[in-house]
């Protein structure tokens, strides 16, 4: 966890395991896809059939167990989707959030860079954005932007993030070539002089608090 080589390396070990798996396996789901280690299956074959699938995969590996979650009232979540079955049998899909969440998200009184707090709502937008259909959007949309006042942002600001987020995914952007950048830490007045400096020389910069620099010196 943490390393940006994890993922590659999860995502090898589970290849190797779902092609052994499958293809030793007594019966196969009509659908199987995966994200790294989550797997959406549909399955034709019974409650007893999909019972001994599921053993079979956790016979696989000491390595790894599976853990299953079944459709409930035609709903199933899947990573951040809610996938609902409609009466036509077609399938809605909605963002989706655990009990235990709470809404709470970098403050709009925190001490950060500004587009550090505006990317929190750009990125809840987009994601509102890429992830609801037309039936759940509005809605969701809604959701969103009592959330963002609750954490202290105007409605103007979540009504511009949404703009931003409609107008992004309109656009149809040409991958830029990254170039090296700097990370220096926020403090209010100074850094935003700083940023104004380095973007006439077209130069990119991150940010993090400035306790956080502090530890890590």
């Amino acid at each position: 966890m943490g390393s940006r080589l994890s993922p590659i390396v999860a995502n090898l070990f589970m290849e190797d395991f779902e092609a052994k798996a499958l293809a030793s396996a007594r019966l196969l789901p009509k659908l199987w896809r995966r994200y790294v280690d989550d797997t959406n299956v549909i399955w034709s074959h019974g409650q007893e059939e999909l019972d001994r699938f599921f053993n079979h995969l956790n016979c696989q590996s000491s390595a790894i167990k599976f853990t299953m979650e079944k459709e409930v009232n035609g709903c199933l979540p899947f990573l951040d989707i809610l996938i609902s079955k409609n009466i036509d049998g077609s399938l809605s899909h909605s963002v989706f959030r655990k009990k235990t969440h709470t809404e709470q998200y970098l403050h709009a009184d925190s001490h950060h860079f500004p587009a550090q707090k505006m990317g929190v709502l750009n990125t809840l937008a987009t994601r509102a954005l890429r992830i609801s259909d037309n039936k759940s959007f509005d809605k969701e949309r809604s959701h969103l932007l009592n959330v963002f006042v609750e954490n202290g942002y105007s409605r103007h600001l979540g009504e511009k993030a949404f703009l931003k987020a409609s107008k992004n995914a309109s656009i149809n952007k040409e991958q830029k070539e990254r170039r090296p950048g700097i990370n220096i830490p926020y403090v209010q007045g100074t850094t935003d002089k700083i940023v104004r400096i380095l973007k006439r020389y077209d130069i990119p910069s991150t940010f993090r608090p400035l306790n956080t620099i502090r530890k890590s010196l």
